[in-house]
């Protein structure tokens, strides 16, 4: 038998070797019958599903022990010896058309038939079952059962249309290395299956690229499936990423480089850029190397006589980020000095000598060469930038791929004080971002558009200046660690020495991580009451084992958002009260307002919503234990769960149990308590919403009243429009335009939730395009520059069962007081309210009544 994985042995051969091993299957029988063949291919059917190969043999019967089925990637066999019919040996052997997982082939008998199976190894369905190679001898033989089969239809990829990219098997793609060794060129392939189609953008994008590239690669397709031992070698696989195997010039390695579906051809060829130079240059003009410094974001430049551990040094660097070019150097050229590395970026001004190596001694080419590498990464990043979106997304694969730490500078330009020196400010960042120039990149925000990174960091919110140093530039906080410059938001010191301080303490470790916390009054903490917890306290509350630990304690974690989060923070009042003989601290934790620390509360779940009951307590050396979870969960959330669980797992409870239990009656009067007295103040809010309503409703009846509740809706009155200030006519903004408006919100009780008249600023989106709720588009699509109305939105047209926590419930009805300020249509045109010269007349007074009446409104 032969092995059940891959093998280099030649397929006729396998057949060959196999075919004689099966002709002495039963060989006493067959030399008593006189038979001495190979055997008799029987006829079969073949069917498939996406993932499994089936054949059902005509009209074999076999002897049990007789059975023998072997198989590799490309090869199975089937033989036995057939009792029924003088012991002939039946035999079925092929190449299947693609690899198979040969420890899954079986043959075994089933309803009267032989019935054999094998999986595949990549899961899609098979053109045809064998290789054109057996069609002689297998197409009398086999055929389709499509009783048995869904009907399939394969879209195969039939090779690229450019004459750039040639269809290539084993023998042309040598030609084609020899090819591009001789001319100094890189080979891109694309090695792939035809019928993958998940690729097919990636395919156009590399189409495009092998046009505008000709003339620095060779590239080449290599169908997977009909150069199967290619297809090995390069692990083509439809389930992995899209993209091109690259062999730079003169190399014999290869690299994988992804074409992302999100990415342009524009990306793509800047990376594909970096792959068509040689590893390490070697210039002896100080002209053709000033010209390297203006195509290269950075160049890392050797001035070392012949140095053999140097050169091979440049080499590895060099694999790792073909982005940045390295260069053997034997000119003169002003601050390159003589036996040295020189990191060169911002075109040829910034030069930095690499200090981090002695070229005298032994080093290890691997260990430096990944050190040197990222080094010039982060030399080539640069030191100082003012934020955009489209800046930092062009530089996010260098701040990843060389972790260099990120200094944010948050600088709001609205929000500055007055009289702040803005330009002095940004000059003296920028002195300081040069100096630490490849060891801490500087990024300006001059916009309130990250203010969730500054709480993240620890600074207060809405406070600018700020700055922060981020250990990298993506990451969560618990990967990625903030530091905030407290000078600065204590002292308003953004001095150049207080601020170079400040960088050199980070690179020092003298700095200590500052996290979000929610800033609380000074709190007294009392047996049987319930503390708010926040992140500055979470340790000397709750974690903390020094002698004035407040004992063992019992925290809720929750978000503003969690399901049930007032029914579990009462819950907590009533634990605090039973406890209350006991040292315990009973506290609750805003994992939205604060840090959500996951490390200290050993929870791997990053999106958490449910909340969370813990015990913390010295004999587990303050390692929290979960107790109760939401309802959801095993842990059930309830008070007697709850009490249960801490005997279990408390000392201190299960010692004084009677004590605690002598408690719940008390419990239970003050929950009877409770409950009367929310069924009281239930009537009341009831008693008044309704005269409320009444008196509201009964004042919206003078004014126009428009249902505008598309007919298809099954809810009856969703969005209703009430007019109380008429526009000034003309046409209503069209789809696309961009609406601009003012509004309030509020629930049906009349809680506000959001304002922009609050903030003082007009809102904007754009109309028709699902960028607001489906009440804003069907009103503003039916409403004149200066109109002012109250739309009733019902939740089907507003937020839905899921609401928008934490100051919208599930299932609210809204009320919008909206005002249709102005809009610019997709040409650009502005459409906006005029100014009345009129001053006096019946449009005026209307105005005038219908301003009182919406205010009383």
């Amino acid at each position: 038998r032969f092995n059940n994985s891959s093998t280099s042995m030649p397929i006729a051969r396998i057949m060959a070797l196999w075919m004689v091993a099966a002709a002495c299957v039963g060989c006493v029988a067959a030399k008593r019958e006189g038979e001495g063949d190979t055997g008799v291919t029987p006829g079969f059917k073949w069917s498939q599903d996406d993932e499994t190969i089936f054949l059902r043999l005509e009209g074999v019967v076999c002897k049990e022990e007789s059975v023998d089925v072997v198989a590799a990637l490309d090869f199975f066999g089937f033989s036995c010896i057939d009792p029924t019919k003088n012991h002939q040996k039946w035999t079925l052997a092929f190449s299947p058309r693609e690899d198979i997982v040969p420890d899954t082939a079986k043959c075994e008998p089933s309803n009267g038939f032989y019935v054999c199976s094998f999986k595949k190894v990549h899961r899609h369905y098979f053109d045809r079952l064998w290789v054109p190679a057996n069609d002689e001898e297998l197409n009398k033989k086999g055929k389709v059962n499509w009783k048995a089969m869904n009907s399939v239809e394969n879209e195969d990829f039939d090779g690229y249309s450019s004459r750039s990219i040639k269809t290539l098997d084993a023998k042309q793609l040598e030609k084609t290395h020899k090819k591009a060794n001789k001319k100094q060129l890189a080979v891109i392939l694309d090695v792939s299956y035809p019928w993958c189609t998940k690729c097919a953008n990636q395919r156009e994008t590399l189409d495009a690229a092998s046009k505008k590239l000709s003339k620095k690669a060779l590239f080449g397709y290599i169908d997977a499936r009909e150069n199967r031992k290619l297809g090995r070698d390069f692990d083509a696989d439809c389930t992995a990423k899209c993209g091109v195997f690259i062999f730079p010039p003169g190399e014999v390695n290869h690299t994988f480089v992804e074409i992302k579906e999100d990415g342009t051809s524009a990306k793509f060829l800047t990376e594909l850029e970096g792959y068509l130079k040689p590893a390490v240059s070697y210039i002896n003009s100080a002209k053709v190397l000033r010209k390297m410094f203006s195509e290269y974001p950075g160049v890392v430049v050797s001035t070392y006589k012949t140095n053999e551990n140097i050169e091979e040094l440049l080499q590895n660097a060099a694999k790792v980020y073909r982005n940045i070019a390295f260069v053997v150097f034997n000119g003169k050229l002003k601050g390159l000095k003589a036996n040295g590395l020189y990191g060169v970026s911002q075109k040829g001004k910034e030069k930095i000598k690499y200090d981090g190596l002695d070229a005298e001694s032994n080093f290890s080419v691997d260990t430096e060469g990944e050190k040197l590498a990222i080094w010039a990464q982060r030399m080539a990043i640069p030191y100082f930038q003012m934020f955009s979106l489209e800046g930092v997304i062009e530089l996010r694969e260098s701040f990843k791929k060389s972790q260099i730490p990120i200094a944010k500078v948050f600088a709001d330009e609205d929000n500055l004080p007055e009289g702040f020196d803005r330009v002095n400010f940004i000059n003296t960042f920028k002195k300081v971002a040069k100096k630490y120039h490849g060891k801490i990149s500087t990024l300006y925000y001059n916009a309130d558009i990250d203010r969730v990174q500054m709480e993240e960091s620890g600074l207060p919110d809405h406070v600018y200046p700020n700055l922060a140093i981020y250990t990298s530039y993506d990451g969560q906080p618990a990967d990625n660690e903030r530091y905030a410059y407290i000078k600065g938001v204590v002292d308003k010191d953004f001095s150049e020495d207080s601020i170079r301080e400040f960088y050199d303490d980070f690179l020092a470790g003298k700095l200590t991580p500052t996290y979000k916390s929610k800033d609380l009054e000074p709190q007294t903490y009392e047996k049987g009451k319930v503390i708010e917890i926040s992140y500055a306290s979470l340790f000397n509350r709750v974690f903390g084992t020094s002698k004035e630990s407040p004992g063992d304690a019992l925290v809720l974690l929750y978000k503003q958002w969690s399901p049930k989060k007032d029914k579990y923070l009462k819950m907590l009042d009533h634990i605090a009260h039973v406890l209350q003989d006991l040292d315990f601290t009973v506290g609750h934790y805003d994992s939205f307002a604060n840090y959500d620390d996951r490390k200290a509360w050993k929870n791997e779940n990053r999106f958490w919503n449910n909340a969370m009951l813990y015990l913390v307590q010295d004999a587990s050396n303050r390692e929290p234990i979960l107790i109760a979870q939401d309802e959801d969960h095993d842990n059930k959330f309830s008070f007697s769960n709850v009490l249960r669980d801490l005997k279990k797992h408390n000392k201190q409870v299960e010692d004084a149990w009677d004590q605690v239990r002598s408690r719940i009656p008390e419990v239970r009067e003050i929950l009877a308590e409770e409950k009367a007295k929310k069924e009281r103040e239930k009537e009341e809010a009831v008693k008044k919403t309704e005269e409320e309503a009444e008196k509201f409703n009964q004042k919206l009846q003078e004014y126009p009243k428009i249902d505008l509740t598309p007919e298809h809706s099954m809810v009856s009155e969703g969005v209703l429009k009430y007019t109380f200030e008429e526009g000034q006519g003309g046409e209503a903004p069209p789809k696309g335009s961009t609406v601009v408006a003012h509004y309030t919100g509020t629930l049906i009780d009349g809680t506000k939730f959001d304002s922009s008249r609050d903030r003082g600023t007009e809102f904007e989106f754009k109309l028709g395009e699902g960028a607001v709720i489906p009440c804003w588009d069907l009103a503003f699509e039916n409403m004149t520059v200066g109109e002012r109305a109250l739309l009733v939105c019902k939740s089907d047209f507003a937020y839905g069962t899921r609401g928008s926590p934490p100051t919208i419930p599930p299932d609210s009805t809204l009320r919008f007081d909206v005002e249709l300020v102005a809009y610019v249509t997709e040409d650009g045109q502005r459409v906006e309210k005029q100014a009345d010269v009129s001053g006096e007349g019946v449009a005026a007074t209307e105005g005038q009544e219908n301003a009182s009446g919406k205010d009383e409104l």
